[in-house]
């Protein structure tokens, strides 16, 4: 918004006068010191409003995503929502199976999805590393939209 582009452009006039003040070389050290001094103020209590301007988003998105973390995550608890392609490494799979309930049930079934004994519709995997948790495919999808995000807003922090 043109509000935030204007304080903005304040810290970086801050940062220029902060700047001149420390590299001016006065007759009078006194006076230089509180120049300095004051220079150092003004910008710090810029830097703090473009501060404040970044934590109220950053806290409401952060509040969203976790009530949409509890929804979600409680409807698809247990479930394997995807099959990877490939084995993940032994970091990762901690977070590509949390949460899954894994049984031999799921591991010789056919390639196809079918109906377990509760009627769910369930995804086999040749292996349990390939099954994937909701908890993996969120934080993908997480990390990307709040990189859409800013980069659709251009709003990136001075």
């Amino acid at each position: 918004s043109e509000d935030y582009e204007r304080v903005v452009s304040r810290l970086r006039r801050a940062e220029t006068l902060r700047d001149k003040a420390a590299n001016s070389k006065g007759t009078n050290a006194d006076k230089h010191a509180k120049r300095l001094a004051k220079a150092e103020d003004e910008r710090a209590a810029v830097a703090a409003e473009v501060a404040r301007r970044h934590t109220m988003p950053t806290m409401i998105t952060s509040v969203v995503f976790l009530m949409l973390w509890k929804i979600l995550g409680s409807e698809h608890h247990g479930k394997i929502v995807a099959v990877l392609p490939f084995q993940p490494f032994g970091f990762l799979q901690r977070l590509t199976l949390k949460g899954l309930d894994i049984s031999e049930e799921v591991l010789n079934l056919p390639r196809t999805a079918v109906a377990n004994a509760r009627g769910e519709m369930v995804v086999p995997v040749s292996a349990v590393s390939q099954a994937c948790s909701f908890a993996f495919i969120y934080v993908l999808c997480s990390l990307s939209v709040k990189f859409v995000v800013n980069k659709l807003l251009s709003k990136k922090p001075p």
